[in-house]
């Protein structure tokens, strides 16, 4: 490894921080900080001059458990990756786990006692998140901010083909800019959003600005498939679908280069209008794919119903099915069913060797990650080297 780390290990057994410790240190150049309890780590996380990478957290210790330390770090806006290593039965690991994930802490696996130094090194890799500390945005900023007042600014994320890892697709990934110039994800964007009205402007919004510069790679030369997230309740309402084909249409674009990704904020009122209106897409050429498979309403009958060309694994279930073999086990039915229905599956949030290493194994199609978000000005740039490599290879 050539990358070096900043880790804190919380556990209240001085044998496995001792002996993890010096696994760490054998991996590479690492910089380790060792708290024998939660509520000595939450101190270290806190005056830390750097933000920690990664966290190695036991669940059962005494005054503050693993638990109460997730949820503390969170509100604390920790930004890089725990592993939790913990000698509780599976089902534990694995509520731990998804309630970290809830709180926007980014669990990367749960190992179980005692941990091999492979197992260490599978998780902590240069492909893993180097960590980046989330401010906590105050209540009352949250509340005295209007969704007028914010600027929807694309960012875009890289896809990869499974197979040579040549980028084969964007993601736009909208961010909100507040007057502060603070940048926002999606969740203080559509907390801010309480009518169907306000849902269709900022729909339209994000598709026109996505599309604009869709158009500018096009002219270029450089322009490649670019999917936009699409809300369920708003693919069912007709007026949405024709304005979305007519922005495509307005700005010469070819409909197969574009993927709508199915989202939900609320589940579709009309299952036929949805159904009606994802098939008003395809017939028009575009693609459409069902986002964050496998969990919350992305389900079978979704898949079955619906005429998509794509089908995306979640993160979620992509960092579980590294330790548990139910996990694993879906993504190889997912990859097999999709392959029955001709279409082609996308697994997302790959964080570290061993995900790319699974999800490769299972056969998807391609690949993306948190790493490779960036803003336009970087993506024309990929673009513009993947284009001039394309042309000489072809010459």
């Amino acid at each position: 490894m050539n990358q070096t780390a900043n880790i804190l290990l919380v556990d209240d057994d001085p044998i496995f921080l001792a002996v993890t410790e010096a696994m760490i240190g054998a991996l590479g150049a690492h910089r380790v900080t060792t708290a024998a309890n939660g509520d000595e780590g939450l101190k270290a996380l806190v005056e830390c001059a750097e933000p920690f990478d990664f966290i190695f957290l036991d669940l059962n210790m005494p005054r503050m458990d693993g638990l109460a330390f997730l949820r503390s770090a969170a509100n604390l806006g920790f930004g890089g990756g725990v592993i939790i290593s913990s000698g509780e039965v599976q089902s534990v690991l694995r509520s731990a786990r998804l309630m970290g994930e809830m709180l926007g802490i980014r669990v990367l696996g749960a190992l179980n006692k005692p941990v091999t130094a492979s197992a260490i090194a599978a998780l902590i890799t240069p492909r893993s998140p180097v960590a980046r500390h989330r401010e906590p945005t105050p209540q009352n900023a949250v509340s005295s901010c209007t969704l007028d007042m914010l600027e929807l600014v694309p960012f875009y994320q890289t896809q990869h083909d499974a197979r040579d890892g040549t980028i084969c697709g964007l993601e736009a990934l909208i961010r909100a800019k507040d007057p502060d110039g603070q940048i926002h994800g999606p969740a203080k964007l559509f907390s801010l959003i309480h009518a169907h009205p306000e849902l269709v402007r900022t729909t339209m919004t994000i598709a026109s600005k996505v599309m604009d510069d869709m158009k500018a790679w096009q002219t270029e030369g450089i322009l490649c498939r670019t999917a936009v997230n699409l809300d369920a309740s708003t693919a069912e309402d007709p007026s949405v679908v024709s304005a979305l084909i007519e922005l495509a249409r307005e700005r010469g674009l070819r409909p197969e280069l574009i993927c709508f990704e199915l989202t939900e904020t609320a589940l579709p009122k009309d299952m036929t209008r949805l159904m009606e209106g994802l098939a008003r897409l395809r017939i028009a050429g575009f693609e459409v794919s069902l986002d964050d498979y496998g969990t919350g309403g992305s389900n079978f009958e979704l898949l079955r119903l619906c005429p998509f060309t794509e089908v995306k694994l979640d993160g979620a279930v992509v960092r579980a099915a590294v330790t548990e073999s139910v996990s694993s086990r879906f993504i190889g039915s997912t990859v097999a069913t999709a392959r029955e229905m001709g279409i082609r599956v996308v697994a997302e949030g790959i964080e570290t060797e061993a995900q790319l290493d699974l999800v490769c194994r299972a056969e998807v199609d391609a690949i993306q990650g948190y790493l490779f978000s960036m803003p336009v000005a970087d993506i024309r740039r990929l673009l513009q080297e993947r284009h001039g490599h394309d042309a000489r290879r072809a010459g």
